[in-house]
């Protein structure tokens, strides 16, 4: 924590010098201290509980907020959204206060589970609900518009779906171990369709959406929770053959997954349209260096959404191959942390769902730097605690909630009767 405002502090006192002549000089200093004490509050909140979860989680997250909202704050100076930076504060201390508030109020979160087919149902009609009424933007249809804020439902339907997937695992987790064939009966064909098809039905919405990150994203969750829960090798190499055999047939038969391929394979060759966002990407990532060119003093502003989906590269250019070595140590870090509390949890629905949040933490960390970087196609997906977006911010905060929760809780399993 000291070093989270150690950042924010020196930070702050080098965008002073960035700021245009009608900002005054001192509303860094506002916002930052904005930043540092909600922090700083929201830990000694957390540390004053008679049960406490794993002390590092909050401070990993810090970190990698407070790196994210200079660069975020400097490229809002850049292109002249001057509300870039302070928005991005204000909406980290309002999910620092419903992480607070989930912490305080949700009690035994085992309780969760008792509404698995809630959560499916709500993830399922959110996502039907934007599609039939969201507004589209890029060709995406993923937002809701109320008022002048844009609400994406998907950053909230990823956690219904891995509390759902969480409990009907853990309901099943018997029988998903049998092999096809076994002394103790066959694998019911039931409870093996029923999550099939579920999945297939939620990949096809967000296909149909053109949210392919997320659909990336929720594959890989559902692999890594169901082969923790059961460790069946031969249905997660099923998966993954059908999943191969499925992004072939969206290659061949939708248009905009051929054009995000082409552009992932050859984006110079639309350099003036669809492979504009790449092609100055991997100018910012080739001008980094390996000290970066100080904050404030790059090209990044010209990479268009480079605080919604590039906002690593910009991080890259500037703090270089050293300051980005360190961003993604604390992704790591906070990755650790995570499945740390899954290795710990004596009740196995924790234990599962432990497991879904901090695969959603990595997985979802891994697929936008390995997009942005240009070894993957991009896919349009936030960094956790680094991308600027409230929506994003909030459901990262809320995972972070779970996680310690169910850390917090692990010494009562005994004594409640959670089965291990």
């Amino acid at each position: 924590m000291a070093i989270v405002t150690a950042i924010i502090a020196y930070g702050s006192f080098v965008l002073t010098y960035l700021l245009p002549p009608q900002i005054p000089p001192i509303q860094p200093y506002q916002y930052g201290a904005l930043l540092a004490g909600s922090g700083w509050v929201a830990w000694l909140l957390l540390n004053w509980r008679q049960e406490r979860g794993d002390p590092c989680l909050l401070p990993c997250a810090l970190f990698l907020v407070s790196v994210s909202w200079l660069e975020i704050y400097s490229l809002g100076l850049a292109t002249q959204d001057y509300a870039q930076g302070p928005r991005q504060a204000v909406f980290t201390a309002l999910s620092l206060g419903v992480m607070v508030a989930m912490v305080y109020f949700l009690g035994n979160y085992r309780v969760l589970e008792e509404y698995k087919y809630t959560f499916l149902c709500g993830g399922l009609v959110m996502q039907i609900l934007v599609m039939l009424f969201g507004v589209s933007i890029n060709g995406a249809t993923l937002w809701f518009r109320i008022g002048g804020i844009s609400i994406q439902p998907i950053e909230f339907v990823k956690i219904c779906l891995i509390i759902f997937l969480a409990a009907y695992l853990r309901q099943f987790r018997y029988w998903l171990r049998l092999g096809f064939v076994s002394k103790a009966g066959r694998l019911p064909r039931k409870a093996l369709v029923m999550l099939g098809v579920g999945m297939a039905v939620a990949e096809l919405l967000l296909v149909a959406q053109r949210d392919l990150g997320m659909a990336l994203l929720l594959f890989g969750i559902f692999i890594s929770m169901f082969y923790v829960t059961t460790g069946r090798r031969d249905i997660v190499a099923l998966t993954f053959l059908l999943s191969g055999a499925g992004a072939y047939l969206c290659w061949k038969y939708f248009t905009h997954v051929q054009i995000r391929v082409a552009n992932w394979l050859d984006p110079f060759a639309q350099y003036e349209d669809r492979g504009y966002q790449m092609c100055q990407a991997l100018f910012s990532l080739g001008n980094a260096g390996l000290d970066g060119t100080g904050l404030g003093l790059s090209q990044a502003y010209r990479i268009p959404e480079v605080v919604n989906d590039f906002t690593f590269v910009a991080l890259t250019e500037e703090l270089g191959l050293l300051g980005i070595a360190a961003l993604i140590l604390g992704v790591v870090l906070l990755v650790a942390r995570c499945f740390g509390v899954a290795l710990r949890a004596q009740d196995e629905f924790g234990a599962i769902l432990a497991t879904g949040l901090a695969s959603l933490f990595a997985w979802q960390s891994l697929i936008i730097m390995l997009g942005v970087t240009k070894m993957l196609p991009m896919t349009g997906i936030t960094l956790p605690f680094v991308s600027a977006g409230g929506c994003s911010l909030l459901s990262s905060f809320m995972v972070l909630a779970l996680v310690w929760i169910i850390d917090a809780q692990d010494g009562r399993s005994n004594a409640l009767g959670g089965e291990g």
